[in-house]
């Protein structure tokens, strides 16, 4: 193995975190033909959960502040979460990929 080789495959056993000394090739990683692991959108995982059914709930709008103008009834219908609509649907399933 020329030198070249050495330095490529010292570099690759760097990059995947095996030790550096003592180092042969048998040393490497087994790399498995598996598909990278999906990120889940930490905004979106913290906004909406999914039902049963396969649907996407959110929480109601206009519950932060100014509350003393706002009736008892309508905080109190507010308090209840609503659901994604269908157009939203795919795009909130996209962020969460494993909710």
């Amino acid at each position: 193995m020329n030198r070249a080789a050495r330095l490529r495959l010292r570099l690759v056993c760097y990059t995947l975190g095996c030790r550096l000394r003592n180092f042969t090739p048998q040393s490497l990683p087994v790399l498995k033909d598996t598909m990278p692991k999906l990120k889940t959108h930490s905004g979106a995982a913290k906004r909406f959960t999914k039902t049963a059914s396969g649907k996407f709930k959110r929480g109601q709008s206009k519950m932060r502040h100014i509350l003393t103008s706002k009736s008892v009834k309508a905080k109190r219908h507010l308090r209840a979460g609503a659901l994604i609509s269908e157009a939203d649907t795919p795009k909130i399933a996209r962020m969460l990929p494993y909710a």
